[in-house]
């Protein structure tokens, strides 16, 4: 049946180019893909999320949810920006900087991997051996983790969307199974960290290996890769800080059922907001070798479209949210108002079109600007606020900071059309 609505639809793809000044074919595609991983990756992160709610107390939740905040703090020694070299690189034929980036990560991963056991061994000194063991692990595999999943970014390079999206789809069918597992068993975050952390690794090495022997991957380098690296990764640190620092004060200030109650009711909007988060991943490839006056004729209309699909999705799940919460997390419908209230930061998603642009063209300069702005006020609202209002302050700070890096993400274009 497919096989004869196929050339309508191609059809219809062709003529909406003319409106829309966009190769609707390739996003159509590289979205279907994607999108279907995404909602495999929304139903695994939901199922899990129900797991939780029956089978997991709250401080043993938001435990988990603080240790995985921590490892994507020790994550920033690793250079995260490696990935977006990667892409650039594999872009102009040079395959040769996949095994160039993994290196690169490793070495600056040892950092992250010393820092790791010192905060481990101190807990173990203050007599918390949950939390010692749990930093001990984390320090150790997370920078290797990290270094491996550098495969997804050599994919890209090479457009193997429908390759990205197998895998992540194995990779969360396998780990997220694995973990609810765990949690079946015991209430332990010890236990459930060490199986995030071993399984996520073990599956990441498997897929290099899968990448490293499929694609016979010239020996070509970019000699550019180690200083275009590191300038990203000032920016990617802030990013990570930024979306990760609210769990960390949360715990701070207000404990661990808190942080557990936030992490639920931002769910489904995270989840929401990956799906928009595609758009990066499928234009970055695609940009690296389109002129700056072709991406200038199109930009409005592409982020007018990013900004529509924004709106549906927030009316949509603000009526539908009370009824999700009453069935899958009843212990949780407290949460409902802030789950509410966040969907209104998918606002922030408009910079992931913005940021493609800015990253395939290595405008570091511009980057440093736009992403300094973006983060450096996101992080400070959530310092301001989380010690004042506990979880009405991490939504607050949230939905402000995303709808203020959105605007100044536009206008780092917009205003040099």
């Amino acid at each position: 049946m497919f096989a004869r609505i196929k050339p309508y639809i191609h059809k219809l793809l062709r003529k909406s180019e003319k409106y829309t000044k966009t190769d609707m074919r390739h996003i159509f595609k590289s979205s279907a893909w994607l999108v279907s991983s995404q909602f495999i990756s929304a139903i695994t992160s939901l199922l899990f999320a129900v797991a939780v709610s029956y089978f997991l107390t709250k401080e043993a939740y938001g435990t988990y949810k603080y240790a995985l905040s921590m490892a994507a703090a020790i994550s920033i020694f690793s250079l995260p920006g490696v990935g977006a070299a990667i892409i650039k690189a594999v872009s102009s034929g040079k395959e040769g900087s996949l095994q160039q980036g993994i290196k690169l990560r490793l070495k600056w991963g040892l950092i992250g991997i010393i820092l790791g056991i010192v905060v481990g061994l101190y807990y173990l000194v203050q007599g918390n051996s949950t939390l010692g063991i749990i930093f001990i692990i984390i320090g150790i595999t997370t920078p290797v983790s990290e270094a491996l999943v550098s495969y997804l970014a050599f994919l890209n390079g090479k457009k193997e969307f429908r390759v990205i999206a197998i895998s992540n789809i194995v990779s969360q069918l396998i780990g997220y199974t694995a973990i609810i597992l765990v949690i079946f068993i015991t209430n332990n975050p010890l236990y459930i960290v060490a199986t995030y952390c071993f399984v996520w690794l073990t599956l990441r090495y498997a897929l290099y290996l899968y990448t490293k022997n499929k694609y016979q991957l010239n020996q070509a380098v970019d000699s550019e890769m180690s200083r275009n690296s590191k300038h990203i990764s000032v920016m990617e640190i802030a990013n990570i800080a930024a979306n990760h620092i609210d769990k960390l004060l949360l715990w701070h200030f207000t404990g661990a059922g808190a942080v557990a109650i936030y992490s639920i009711a931002s769910a489904i909007p995270n989840q929401a907001v990956s799906v928009i988060k595609n758009v990066k991943i499928i234009s970055q490839p695609s940009l690296v070798n389109t002129s700056e006056e072709v991406i200038a004729k199109s930009f409005v209309r592409r982020i007018i479209i990013i900004f529509i699909t924004i709106n549906i999705i927030i009316l949509g799940y603000y009526f539908l949210s009370p009824l999700l919460f009453t069935y899958l997390f009843p212990t949780y419908v407290d949460a409902i108002p802030y789950s509410q209230a966040l969907i209104i930061s998918s606002y922030g998603a408009l910079s992931y079109y913005v940021l493609a642009i800015l990253e395939a063209k290595m405008k570091t300069h511009t980057l440093y600007k736009v992403t300094g702005l973006m983060y450096g006020t996101q992080i400070a609202l959530y310092i301001i606020c989380i010690p004042l209002w506990g979880i009405w302050g991490a939504v607050i700070a949230k939905i402000t900071g995303q709808i203020f890096s959105g605007f100044v993400a536009f206008l780092s274009v917009y205003r040099k059309k």
